[in-house]
């Protein structure tokens, strides 16, 4: 019987998640105005990976809070971009209470330029 509590207070101590949070057709983290989707745009890469992520080591953060809006902007710069097209957006984290614990935005999809730079 001793084992079980144990074992239950490990997994409610240690727990780790990943949920989708969508697909979207057109994601980008500036204003652009909606007439520059209707041209001819390109590709400048396809199906690339970027994300941000925070560590916490007994209550100390490391890193800088993952925001969705800085993976997307980090990707767009990385790559000279304008916008992402066919994008997947997860949300990743693990947790060992007290100790340890780690929140990290990733986003996947095609990393598109307008036809003429705004």
């Amino acid at each position: 019987m001793m084992k079980h509590k144990i074992a239950l207070g490990l997994m409610f101590l240690l727990s780790a998640c990943t949920t989708s949070e969508g697909h979207y057709g057109i994601l980008t983290s500036r204003p652009t105005p909606l007439k520059y989707f209707e041209q001819d745009n390109h590709v400048i890469k396809e199906q690339v990976t970027t994300s941000t992520s925070e560590g916490w080591l007994v209550f100390i953060p490391f890193g800088e809070t993952p925001k969705l809006d800085n993976a997307i902007e980090k990707t767009l710069q990385q790559y000279k971009g304008d916008y992402l097209s066919n994008v997947e957006i997860q949300y990743h984290t693990i947790r060992f209470l007290p100790l340890f614990s780690h929140s990290e935005w990733t986003i996947t999809g095609d990393v598109m330029g307008f036809a003429q730079n705004p």
